[in-house]
């Protein structure tokens, strides 16, 4: 019986990707992965989601699906469904368990969607803040932040320390007064972002 846990990481910033990611394992394997001791990856330091990161990836099947800034122009929720369709469709586990990114009223309508999109029926338990019940998804979380934050990193080595990419890090707004005033976004820059179209408006405005 195939487990799949799924998370995302970047949903919220206004540089760099979306990246979904999934953790793979047989139910015979959940002791070793709680022996592991995957937790949100919001609540770890990088050193230590590295250090789990490395432990997952060698034990289980792990992927990820990144979705680059200029293609986060539509419903985020509709961009996130589609890459968790095509985890679960390349995966193709018996039970699904997911982070919902939807309020709990919208779980419902959210996983109808999500089954519309599979091509083989599972099990889905989709919950907020699945990733503190579910070791799956505990693992999923690291998996996705991990490789946000190397994708991240990556930017780094392009532009300078631009943060890690959150509406408030000084280091990220910096980095995009800097943008507004050489005239151009780049594609780093998720431009329809509130943030940015408020840096816009004050330029405009001369604020």
């Amino acid at each position: 019986m195939r487990i799949l846990g799924l998370d995302e990481a970047g949903r919220g910033p206004v540089l760099g990707p979306l990246v979904v990611g999934a953790t793979m394992l047989e139910f015979e394997q959940l002791p070793q992965l709680e022996t592991i001791g995957p937790a949100d990856s919001k609540l770890l330091t990088r050193p230590q989601r590295q250090a789990l990161f490395d432990r997952i990836t060698a034990s289980f099947t792990t992927r990820t699906v990144a979705v680059e800034p200029q293609c986060l122009e539509e419903n985020l929720t509709q961009v996130e469904l589609n890459c968790l369709a095509t985890l679960i469709n390349e995966l193709a586990p018996d039970h699904v368990f997911l982070d919902a990114p939807v309020p709990p009223a919208a779980i419902p309508a959210f996983v109808l969607q999500l089954r519309s999109r599979l091509v083989k029926a599972c099990s889905i338990v989709a919950e907020n803040k699945a990733e503190s019940r579910y070791p799956a998804v505990a693992a999923a979380s690291i998996v996705a932040k991990v490789t946000r934050d190397r994708a991240m990193s990556t930017l780094h080595e392009q532009y300078g320390d631009i943060g890690w990419g959150y509406p408030a890090e000084p280091k990220t707004l910096a980095f995009l007064h800097r943008c507004l005033s050489q005239g151009a976004f780049p594609p780093c820059v998720r431009t329809r972002w509130a943030t940015v179209q408020r840096l816009k408006q004050r330029s405009l405005f001369g604020q």
